[in-house]
């Protein structure tokens, strides 16, 4: 009951006097991000892996529970509750609430995390750094998706506030520290790489010489250690299954440099391409004058500085050893959710010691990153593939007996779930699953075999083709593919959507 207590806290702390005459506004600001949030969950197509969740979590706990281990590859904790949400609605709507509300509950705990770790922070500022981690394009995202990244933005800030509270205050709270634990092993069972959000908090510690909270610490997670210990083996078996046939890992220098664009999305996204020449100079300055910094004021820095900037320096380094042993494709934007916090909190808390005026500045910088980011993403209100837009298309202009054809085969499992038209998808392409190497592109022959295979006599065709078939890098399948069908068919009509493109073809006669 402390413990639960100490929740309660920390998500309903009393704001000071002159917090209090901006608390109408904070409120105001998470309306306006819950708003935001759940009309775009509500409109947004899926994409490739939310189509795996609502698949991993439609047939009961017990599915849902060996899904995620034997094919998600993920922990069992998000995936299994998930399935008991959705008996009540199997909607994707409904899906995406638990990452709505979970956003909304980080929100409100970045309050805390700012009273915590940013010193002299003026409350207008105050304010609108709330409104800016509310309306961060990676939080917005984070929000929309029927997957676990929203829980582990929102573990990896109660861990934060939990860390400051029991392990770094001159006077700890013992329930802070029980209630780290607890939620270190949730988070554990969540995702595997917040692990090394403990580690790097352990070596904050350590670099802050506190020696009895740092004791206190490593037998908090030795017993963590224990409640864990029974995934070890999987754990074992799906790095293994993993990290085959996604390609070669990345060499130490292009891991750095993966790690270090991450940070940049986190801090400063840019979906306006003139944007990444300013983005690119001012982190640049930004790591420079934290060096100066660092040198100049190194022993008068406050605790909770040095603290949070070890633990983001020690986060991203982890993440630089995985990057290293692991291809590309497991290293995305998404995977090293838990640096989020870390990475914001040690770059405001830096601006704020270096000038208060470079505070206003730089949420100004910001606020135009963000909004630039925002409205170019959602403009169109669909995520890749369009996949609600493309199914009713197909649906209200086809005719029975036509063959629809989709590259990839990675496409097809979302845009199935809207499309229930008189005719059936047929992927090409053998997409992926998970350890398996089924990257080599397919010649002609077998191109021309597979469609036989399936309508050898079907006069009229429709090819859905998504973003993996746009530009100069198309792979050699899908050229393969259009080049065998237009030398078969005519194009009769063509339709782009977001990020993909149905095209109506009608086989050519004899003599064509």
């Amino acid at each position: 009951m402390r413990v639960i207590r100490h929740i309660g806290f920390i998500l309903t702390e009393r704001d000071t006097a002159d917090e209090s005459r901006w608390l109408p506004l904070a409120r105001l600001i998470l309306l306006a991000h819950l708003g935001v949030t759940l009309a775009l969950a509500y409109n947004l197509n899926i994409w490739l892996d939310e189509a795996f969740t609502l698949d991993t979590t439609s047939r009961g706990l017990a599915y849902a529970f060996r899904r995620a281990l034997d094919f998600e590859l993920q922990p069992p904790l998000y995936f299994s509750l998930l399935s008991l949400w959705r008996q009540v609605d199997d909607s994707v709507f409904f899906a995406r609430l638990p990452s709505v509300f979970a956003v909304a509950a980080t929100i409100r705990l970045a309050a805390s995390l700012a009273r915590r770790y940013i010193k002299n922070l003026d409350q207008p500022v105050f304010v609108a750094f709330i409104a800016l981690v509310a309306f961060n394009p990676f939080m917005i995202w984070a929000a929309t998706e029927a997957r676990l990244y929203a829980f582990v933005l929102l573990f990896s800030a109660v861990l934060l506030v939990t860390f400051h509270d029991g392990f770094l205050k001159e006077k700890v709270s013992r329930r802070a520290q029980i209630l780290y634990a607890l939620t270190a092993t949730l988070a554990l069972y969540t995702q595997y790489y917040i692990g090394f959000l403990l580690v790097a908090n352990a070596c904050a510690l350590l670099a802050s010489r506190r020696w009895r909270p740092l004791r206190n610490y490593v037998w908090l997670m030795c017993a963590v250690g224990v409640t864990f210990a029974p995934m070890l083996v999987t754990v074992i078996s799906q790095v293994a299954t993993h990290t085959r046939g996604y390609g070669d890992p990345l060499s130490i220098i292009e891991s750095i440099n993966v790690i270090y664009w991450r940070t940049q999305e986190y801090l400063l996204p840019v979906a306006w391409s003139p944007l990444y020449f300013w983005r690119r100079w001012l982190l640049r300055f930004g790591v420079v004058a934290f060096a100066a910094l660092v040198w100049k004021r190194r022993r008068s820095l406050p605790s909770e500085l040095r603290a949070v900037w070890v633990t983001a320096l020690m986060l991203a380094a982890s993440f630089v050893v995985v990057a290293s042993r692991t291809p590309e494709a497991l290293m995305q934007e998404r995977h090293t959710a838990a640096l989020f916090f870390p990475i914001i909190l040690a770059v405001v808390s830096l601006v704020c010691v270096i000038n208060k005026k470079a505070i206003s500045a730089w949420l100004l910088l910001s606020a135009l990153f963000y909004l630039t980011t925002l409205g170019i993403t959602y403009a169109p209100v669909a995520k890749r593939g369009d996949w609600i837009r493309v199914a009713t298309y197909l649906m209200a202009a086809e005719q029975p007996g036509q063959m629809i054809l989709v590259f990839s085969a990675s496409s097809a499992l979302p845009l199935g779930y809207y499309y229930k038209g008189v005719n059936h998808l047929t992927p090409l392409h053998a997409g992926y699953e998970h350890g398996s190497d089924t990257s080599t592109p397919l010649d002609e022959r077998q191109i021309g075999e597979a469609l036989r295979s399936v309508s050898p006599d079907a006069e009229q065709v429709w090819l859905v083709t998504d973003w993996t078939c746009e530009g100069a890098d198309a792979p050699v399948d899908c050229i393969r593919l259009k080049k065998y069908l237009f030398e078969q068919y005519h194009i009769e009509s063509s339709r782009v959507f977001h990020h993909s493109e149905v095209t109506r073809l009608r086989r050519k006669r004899a003599d064509e």
